[in-house]
């Protein structure tokens, strides 16, 4: 093995690292065997060792000299994560109970929006029902024909206005908790 194929072996072994410092080593390791000359190539090769040995080592030394700058970093990661493992016996039974309780806040309000939007549609049929039967009445009896008219008349517009009125409610009320929880996220995603 000659020179620059001890090199290129060794860059391709280096593939890993940042190309500053492959650069870096490979220029080291090219003034090391110019300072020998080329006739101690062969020496300089048997001294140094293969290049998955020399590779191994500067990625070691590359690991070593990045892990004592990040070394805080990690000091840090370690205490959080110390912290959550003695803190999770209390914090994940009150982060249960919390979402418990907004998932049946969240059913109870959608039970709400459901009764009073089937209560609107039945106002509805029953005011549909009352006028059929009102135009019925009409023939036996007119001022009772009258009467069932004109109160399924008023319960379709009541039934008619409750339905719409929980339609936009739940729309405005969505709506906010959308934009509630979006604002809670993003604040809780900023820290």
């Amino acid at each position: 093995m000659k020179k620059a194929e001890y090199l290129a072996a060794l860059k391709k072994k280096l593939n890993r690292l940042p190309e500053n410092e492959i650069d870096n080593a490979l220029r080291y390791y090219e003034e090391y065997f110019d300072e020998a000359g080329v006739e101690k190539e062969q020496t300089v090769i048997a001294q140094l060792g293969t290049p998955d040995n020399v590779a191994a080592k500067i990625i070691g030394e590359y690991a070593v000299g990045t892990g004592a700058k990040n070394k805080r970093g990690r000091l840090k990661n370690i205490w959080v994560l110390i912290l959550a493992i003695c803190a999770s016996p209390i914090a994940l039974p009150l982060v249960l109970a919390v979402v418990i309780v907004a998932l049946a806040l969240i059913v109870s309000l959608l039970s709400v929006f459901f009764a009073f939007g089937v209560s609107g549609v039945a106002c509805v049929l029953s005011g549909i029902a009352g006028i059929f039967g009102g135009v019925y009445a009409l023939f036996l009896d007119p001022s009772a024909g009258i009467f069932y008219i004109g109160f399924g008349l008023l319960s379709v517009a009541l039934g008619g206005a409750l339905s719409l009125g929980v339609v936009k409610f739940a729309k405005v009320t969505f709506l906010w908790l959308q934009k509630a929880l979006g604002k809670f996220l993003i604040r809780r995603g900023t820290k």
